[in-house]
């Protein structure tokens, strides 16, 4: 029996010092990162509408002609402007979502960093219903909508 077992054994043994090298580089990089990015960077940003996150987008815009994928996604054309093309329409020319038209557009930093708090605003658990949009802030009437249709959120 230990005929078969000595083999097995030998090529374990070869590649379990690679296997523990490579864990262990994964975990310095791990902290490596961490304190590379403690402040944060702009190097992933994020479009949200209000608080809520939406599809990545070109452009973070909250206008037809500049930041039309964004708007398309909210707003559906009027009956009498189907005719127009897109850079020739206006806010007028467009029923938005209600959401979407009382909140502003902004790009978030997608990175905040340790030094921002955000390790303390996630370690407590928070868990959502399915079908909730992804909102940063606690009010329940920035997740919950409602059974409306979730859109791009």
């Amino acid at each position: 029996m230990g005929r078969y077992r000595l083999p097995g054994v030998k090529i374990v043994n070869k590649f379990a010092s690679v296997a523990l090298f490579c864990v262990l580089a994964s975990i310095l990089c791990i902290f490596a990162g961490v304190f590379v990015n403690v402040n944060g960077n702009d190097k992933s940003n994020i479009c949200t509408v209000g608080h809520r996150l939406v599809e990545q987008v070109e452009s973070c815009v909250k206008d037809p002609v500049n930041g039309s994928e964004l708007w398309n996604q909210f707003c559906i054309r009027k009956p009498n402007a189907t005719g127009l093309f897109q850079n020739q329409t206006s806010e007028e020319d467009y029923d938005c979502d209600e959401y979407f038209a009382d909140n502003n557009v902004s790009f978030t930093r997608g990175v905040r960093g340790m030094s921002s708090g955000v390790l303390m605003e996630n370690i407590v658990n928070q868990y959502y219903d399915t079908g909730n949009a992804i909102a940063n802030s606690p009010n329940e009437t920035e997740y919950n909508l409602g059974g409306k249709d979730p859109k791009s959120f």
